[in-house]
């Protein structure tokens, strides 16, 4: 949970205007990415039963790509719509693109602890 935060924020922060908040919030953000990606990579291991595996980790790629096509889009149909000078032509972008997210997070907290369970 912590990885997603800090991503969104990162990526707030990096399109929100000027150079050096780019170059900082990019950093974080790989930095965010490295907290998030083993979590999203053992999500097809740690969910699924073993002769599912390979079907969701497709779907959740699928599912990422799709994300990724729609939160690019997103972004850059609201970069364009308010493109207000080259300082501040992105920070609307990043806001309305990267901070709804936030609340979702919430659902993270109520997925169930898969440590004990076993699967079949």
């Amino acid at each position: 949970m912590i990885g997603v935060v800090a991503t969104a924020l990162a990526s707030t922060l990096a399109y929100g205007g000027g150079k050096t908040p780019f170059i900082v919030g990019y950093i974080l953000g790989v930095g965010a990415g490295g907290l998030l990606s083993p979590a999203v990579t053992a999500v097809s291991t740690e969910i699924f039963a073993h002769r599912f595996r390979a079907t969701a980790a497709g779907w959740i790629t699928v599912a990422g790509v799709l994300g990724a096509i729609g939160g690019l889009g997103l972004f850059g149909w609201v970069g364009d719509a308010v493109h207000t000078s080259s300082a501040t032509g992105l920070r609307v972008a990043a806001l309305v693109t990267f901070l709804p997210l936030l609340p979702a997070l919430v659902l993270l907290v109520r997925l169930p602890e898969s440590r004990a369970m076993e699967l079949s």
